[in-house]
């Protein structure tokens, strides 16, 4: 589930909540992510504030509430693969099923970024990439990710 983060009004912020509350009742998930971007901790707080509320009254299990760095969403939202995947979505429901799928398993999120357009190297790898030669971290990766997906296995 999306639920906007641009609401205004506490009218809007306060549908946004009842929707989430909606989705967590009916869907029981194990983890809610928030993408770690703006006023993530604000909503962090109201969304625990919530999660608390329905446990407390036994009408859901403990959820946990993960913060997740936006980058990895955010290439994924203006990728050509986000589009031939979910056509029928919005950007913010691009960048929420991608931050699902690297809460269930990161390194298959990330390693399909290793691909003929080379979408691995967008990524902000530390303060020296501009000092590596794009061929040569390119390489680096790919080799990197296919030595951890033969540790961890298919």
């Amino acid at each position: 589930a999306v639920v906007s983060t641009q609401s205004t009004g506490s009218k809007g912020k306060r549908d946004d909540l009842e929707k989430l509350k909606d989705f967590l009742l009916e869907h029981k998930p194990h983890v809610v992510g928030i993408c770690a971007a703006g006023r993530a901790m604000v909503y962090q707080r109201e969304i625990q504030e919530l999660v608390t509320a329905l446990e407390q009254q036994h009408q859901i299990d403990p959820i946990a509430i993960e913060m997740v760095d936006h980058t990895l969403a955010r290439l994924y939202e203006k990728s050509s693969r986000a589009k031939v995947e979910f056509s029928a979505y919005t950007p913010a429901q691009h960048m929420a099923g991608s931050i699902a799928r690297r809460l269930r398993d990161p390194l298959i999120e990330f390693s399909q970024l290793c691909n003929f357009t080379n979408d691995i190297i967008a990524l902000p790898w530390g303060l020296l990439k501009r000092f590596t030669g794009v061929e040569r971290l390119r390489q680096a990766l790919h080799e990197e990710f296919i030595t951890r997906v033969n540790e961890v296995g298919v």
